[in-house]
């Protein structure tokens, strides 16, 4: 406490110029999931916050068994999986053991019940003769974090291959007392603009992701090839939810990009491009 009040005073003597700098260092930053210490309990895990779409989407996830990968020998896991609808409330979970340095899991009715689209985290736990031997050598705790890929296709096309991408950022995590949290930290605000045009002839879906514990607030600006504004909209993203904003058309009537603001210090979208029968899908 004593700490961040000695800051709360330093802050404002920081020069205007120098502010956007020096206030993401150290010890300014004392709030992000950097500065903040880890969670003391045993094998402490953080996952990606990952969507799941069960619409028009199959979905399928590509489970790592982190210890087997560095052990490079198979190990026993159980792969605990946590699913989340879009306001951010817990609608189901899933439990597997296995061996292998992957496990392919497809989503479906029995782990999300009748939900369309949501969020969900991935979590391991391994016996503890496995994690005791490899922290005798490491001499620390081992921390794991789960990327995973995620796979999206169009049920009416089965034959289709999969879509794949990897996680996003999240470090989110079932604490001591069964409860869902985040290591994640909004910090300043600033503005993302991926580097993709977008085609009047397409039609997009953005999923952004809220891997924090706090409603986000997210500004997107659609700008011509003059980067005048040619369509602005501001929402709120609640804690542990997703919201999608959709282009399709107007307001489009040429080649666009788009742009958003959030204080996440990582905030990338989860793009589906459908042309016709076509689609894509990619990290903006």
């Amino acid at each position: 406490m004593i700490i961040k009040k000695l800051i709360a005073k330093l802050k404002p003597l920081v020069p205007k110029k120098l502010k956007p700098f020096l206030l993401l260092m150290p010890p300014f930053n004392y709030s992000t999931p950097y500065i903040n210490s880890i969670p003391k309990f045993e094998q402490f895990n953080v996952s990606d916050y990952f969507l799941f779409r069960r619409d028009e989407y199959e979905t399928v996830f590509i489970a790592e068994n982190n210890l087997a990968l560095t052990l490079a020998s198979p190990v026993e896991c159980k792969h605990v999986f946590y699913f989340f609808d879009a306001h951010g409330v817990l609608c189901g979970s899933h439990k597997i053991v296995d061996s292998g340095y992957h496990l392919r899991l497809n989503i479906d009715n029995s782990m999300v019940g009748d939900i369309k689209i949501g969020g969900f985290i991935h979590q391991t736990w391994y016996k503890k003769l496995f994690t005791d031997e490899l922290n005798s050598v490491s001499q620390r705790p081992l921390i794991f974090q789960h990327r995973g890929y995620t796979g999206f296709r169009k049920k009416n096309n089965p034959s289709s291959i999969f879509s794949f991408l990897h996680g996003n950022f999240g470090a989110l995590y079932i604490d001591k007392h069964a409860k869902r949290s985040s290591l994640a930290r909004l910090a300043t605000v600033h503005n993302y603009t991926p580097q993709y045009i977008l085609k009047p002839t397409s039609m997009y879906e953005f999923y952004f992701l809220n891997p924090v514990n706090k409603d986000m607030e997210i500004i997107i600006e659609l700008k011509d090839d003059r980067s005048n504004i040619i369509h602005k909209h501001a929402t709120t993203i609640k804690a542990f939810s997703h919201y999608r904003f959709e282009i399709s058309g107007s307001p489009i009537d040429g080649e666009c990009n788009i742009t958003w603001k959030s204080s996440l210090p990582i905030c990338r979208a989860i793009v589906f491009e459908a042309t016709g029968n076509r689609f894509d899908v990619f990290h903006s």
